[in-house]
């Protein structure tokens, strides 16, 4: 924000209509040596170890998680893919997770698959679709 003279991150599912440059190309740039998501998600402040999950990603969905996740391999019929995701906190990762309803299924830890179902249950509850707030936000889990 050169107005205010601060670091500033906006979430571009919230962005409505359509973007307009201002400036010259390649006006903005990233400083070298400016780790965005680090910014963005507070990688420094850790809220407990990295935990392994387990979970199940429909085929062509799921492209937020699936971006993070290691050894990701087909299983069952085609529809789905099995991968490992790497995340620190229950409370911070079942809400991001359950944002892909149906595309995304955890299968362990067991924590994390009941917060994510609570959550489900909670947006049944509330009348509300869980991916309704932009499904491909940056999940809070450690970059490894």
């Amino acid at each position: 924000d050169r107005d205010r003279g601060q670091t500033r991150v906006f979430r571009l599912s919230r962005i409505a209509g359509e973007v307009v440059p201002d400036g010259p190309a390649g006006s903005v740039t990233v400083p070298e040596g400016v780790d965005v998501r680090r910014i963005a998600f507070d990688w420094e402040d850790p809220v407990s170890e990295p935990r392994p999950a387990t979970v199940r990603l429909r085929v062509g969905a799921a492209q937020g998680p699936r971006r993070w996740a290691k050894d990701v391999r087909p299983v069952g019929d085609g529809t789905w893919d099995e991968a490992t995701l790497t995340f620190r906190d229950t409370d911070r990762f079942a809400p991001y997770l359950a944002r892909f309803a149906d595309d995304v299924v955890v299968l362990d830890p067991p924590d994390l698959r009941d917060a994510v179902i609570q959550h489900l249950k909670a947006a049944l509850a509330a009348g509300g679709g869980p991916g309704e707030d932009g499904r491909d936000d940056e999940p809070e889990m450690s970059p490894t």
